[in-house]
Order: C-alpha cells, then structure tokens, then sequence
C-alpha cells in the first residue's frame, strides 16, 4: 500500500511548483476515455493525428 497521505500538507511538497499543463495531462492520461482513444487512433493511424489532437485539446511544442 502507498504511504502517500493526501490529507497531508507533506505529501504535496513535491508537486507545489508544478505547473498547471503537468497537472493537466497527468488527468487526461488516466481518463479511460483518453486511453481507449488513443489505442484507437494509434492501431488505425500507427500514430496520434491531427484530428486526435484537437479532439483531446493537445498541442506539443518543441
């Protein structure tokens, strides 16, 4: 079992500078949705497109 107490200001220490896009896709990547789509798109496509991107609001900068 996971010693992380989410009651606890302690157990947060690590994530207080994160910044809002991190938190954002650490939800979307655990959305059952989000997942299944994705395998989707990938076995069809063999990769995300375009289409994959807007319906799931990403936008990849390098």
């Amino acid at each position: 079992m996971s010693k992380f107490d989410w009651r606890s200001p302690e157990s947060y220490q690590g994530v207080k500078d994160g910044e809002m896009s991190d938190f954002a896709w650490e939800i979307l990547r655990r959305n059952p949705k989000y997942q299944a789509d994705y395998r989707d798109t990938v076995s069809k496509h063999g990769q995300v497109t375009p289409e994959f991107r807007r319906r799931w609001g990403l936008c990849f900068r390098s």
